[in-house]
């Protein structure tokens, strides 16, 4: 059964880095989408007589109930992720979902590996575990691939200075997976988000460090996803 479509407008549609927009909704009274840190969700906007839609991953903490964030990478001319670079506030949205999962919960050190746009679910739970204090330690690997400093970067610095449990690395996505191996030591948890030429290697890279397979979750962004 299809979820129910929530009615948004865009808020702001702000360039950040290379490519890479953040895009801000706002939810139509009484249309406020309740989701767990990490989940994804089908967004779709009209373009004339076209219909657009792609999944995206929330940004957002589920804190947040005025809104919902998302990092946006220009994949190309034609599509939603084009329309929303262009989008000057107010455009009607449609938000179905929530879908998947993203490690939060549970015991146990948790490692966090994020290329590009992929920092969108590790940044919702990284905000969600921070709210609720909660304790354990939590390593994000970060592997940006463009020109520029990478979205929530600073963001990112504040937290980890303000949270020891936290631990932030910032790198190239091939330093990433060379540092894989020695942040995983340890880590009885982690996830893994971005396109799946860093994915891939990166959840073998995991496996190979000794986590389990069940406790791996993936969210790749060029596979095809339930519409």
């Amino acid at each position: 059964m299809a979820a129910e479509a929530r009615r948004a407008r865009v808020a702001s549609a702000e360039p950040v880095a290379d490519g890479v927009a953040r895009i801000r909704l706002a939810w139509d009274p009484g249309q406020a989408l309740g989701f767990r840190a990490g989940q994804w969700t089908i967004l779709q906007a009209q373009d004339g007589e076209r219909l657009l839609k792609r999944c995206f991953s929330i940004a957002s903490a589920p804190s947040d109930r005025a809104g919902v964030t998302y990092y946006v990478e220009r994949t190309g001319p034609g599509g939603i992720s084009d329309w929303f670079h262009a989008c000057r506030g107010g455009e009607p949205v449609e938000v179905r979902g929530p879908h998947g999962k993203f490690p939060g919960e549970g015991a146990g050190p948790l490692l966090l590996v994020a290329f590009d746009t992929g920092i969108s679910p590790a940044w919702s739970v990284l905000q969600d575990l921070s709210e609720r204090r909660a304790e354990g330690e939590f390593r994000l690997l970060y592997g940006w691939s463009r020109h520029g400093e990478a979205p929530l970067a600073q963001e990112l610095g504040d937290m980890s200075a303000a949270w020891p449990e936290l631990t932030v690395s910032i790198l190239t996505p091939e330093e990433a997976l060379k540092e894989i191996p020695r942040a995983a030591k340890g880590a009885t948890r982690a996830a893994v988000a971005g396109r799946v030429k860093w994915l891939d290697p990166a959840k073998r890279i995991l496996l190979a460090a000794g986590v389990g397979a069940e406790c791996v979750v993936e969210e790749a962004y060029d596979r095809p996803k339930p519409s």
